[in-house]
């Protein structure tokens, strides 16, 4: 088994992040494990629509699975809310596109979104609204 950190160097310029589960036998129950695989499912055949964070890699071992992400830098979409104070109707309506764009993908492969809230859209790109 590979180790993960022989492949990625953990760093902002690469643009790569870990975001590290369980290792199974960690996990409680079936279900837990179960969640685990339909989590990583979902990610990797949601990966290459360009409003989704891609999914790089996955590496597991004895400790963790790690999912290897894009970096997203750039702050939560609540953050910019925030920090902006209002969006112009243009802004706004871009923003509405690629958040329901991307519920729509989601929902075609058969996944529900339970959390939807500006924290969690995150962005890549410090120029796109």
């Amino acid at each position: 088994m590979e180790d993960v950190r022989s492949t990625y160097v953990f760093d902002r310029e690469l643009n790569y992040v870990s975001l590290v589960l369980p290792t199974w036998y960690k996990l409680i129950n079936h279900d837990d494990i179960e969640d685990v695989c339909c989590e990583v499912q979902i990610m990797y055949h949601l990966t290459g629509h360009r409003d989704i964070v891609e999914l790089k890699a996955i590496y597991e071992d004895r400790h963790s699975v790690n999912l290897i992400m894009e970096l997203c830098v750039r702050g939560e979409l609540f953050d910019r809310i925030i920090a902006k104070g209002h969006y112009s109707e243009k802004e706004a309506a871009n923003l509405c596109r690629q958040i329901v764009t991307v519920g729509i993908i989601v929902i075609q492969w058969g996944v529900m979104h339970k959390d939807l809230k500006p924290e969690n859209f995150l962005f890549l790109n410090p120029k796109r609204t």
